[in-house]
């Protein structure tokens, strides 16, 4: 049987392994945008008053413009080109087929998501916990939390954590589907550009205010609203679910030129 778990564990660690260079990139520059990230956001929490704590500078891994437009997308791109790795002549033999190939890549897709995404939340705790002392100080008047959002807040540090995890997961997978989905059709650096242009408008975001606009899911002093709800266990999931699908239809057959 193609594309069994034993095979795609094997292909993941060849393609992890082709890609070392640019894996050692991304743990190089990472530790680098976040600190330039939580520097960003000390100075203003200085500004308003409030005290920052680790918890901030987690949760703000869902928003910003170096989220967007740097770490999410720089680590898009490298899962992407990860996933497309391995794919030799020996990969397409044992593999038989095109759709087995972009399972493969789907599977690979979905499991360096996962990877990455617990990796950021891992290097953020540590880069922030050199700049504050505090884990999470949401129920207090003088966090940086209160002084934005004008309300206090009862939550663990592990919510904040499981659920900026999951966000950040699914965004990771989404822009990577979608990039497997176009790379399809059309030559790799119009997916590059298209997850471009998906970070710029911010899409996960812009779903969440039509949601809160449309249904009228406006207030309420919750971490994680319905509006958000619907967002990321809802709409991304289905989107991406979607997307490898499509990718599945969209295969067509192709000559492999071994040279």
């Amino acid at each position: 049987m193609c594309c069994n778990s034993k095979k795609n564990f094997n292909y993941l660690k060849g393609s992890t392994k082709q890609a070392f260079p640019l894996i050692m990139l991304w743990v190089f520059l990472m530790p680098f945008f976040l600190l330039l990230h939580c520097s960003a956001l000390k100075r203003l929490a200085l500004g308003s008053g409030g005290e920052l704590c680790i918890g901030d500078c987690i949760d703000s891994l869902n928003s910003g413009y170096i989220m967007n437009f740097f770490i999410l997308l720089f680590t898009s791109a490298i899962i992407f080109i990860i996933s497309g790795q391995n794919t030799t002549a020996n990969f397409i033999l044992r593999l038989h087929s095109r759709k087995c190939i972009v399972k493969s890549q789907c599977i690979k897709s979905i499991c360096l998501s996962l990877i990455f995404s617990v990796c950021l939340i891992l290097i953020s705790f540590l880069v922030s916990g050199l700049m504050v002392s505090s884990l999470i100080n949401w129920s207090e008047q003088s966090s940086s939390f209160y002084q934005s959002q004008g309300y206090t807040l009862n939550i663990s540090l592990l919510n904040v954590v499981v659920l900026t995890s999951l966000r950040i997961f699914l965004k990771l997978l989404f822009f990577t589907s979608a990039m497997v989905l176009i790379s399809l059709r059309f030559k790799k650096i119009i997916s590059f550009l298209a997850a471009v242009v998906l970070s710029a408008v911010r899409f996960p975001d812009l779903v969440q205010f039509a949601i809160e606009n449309i249904f009228n899911l406006h207030g309420g002093n919750e971490y994680f609203p319905i509006s958000m709800q619907i967002t990321y266990i809802c709409v991304l999931p289905a989107l991406i679910v979607l997307f490898f699908c499509l990718s599945f239809r969209m295969i067509k057959r192709k000559d492999f030129i071994v040279t």
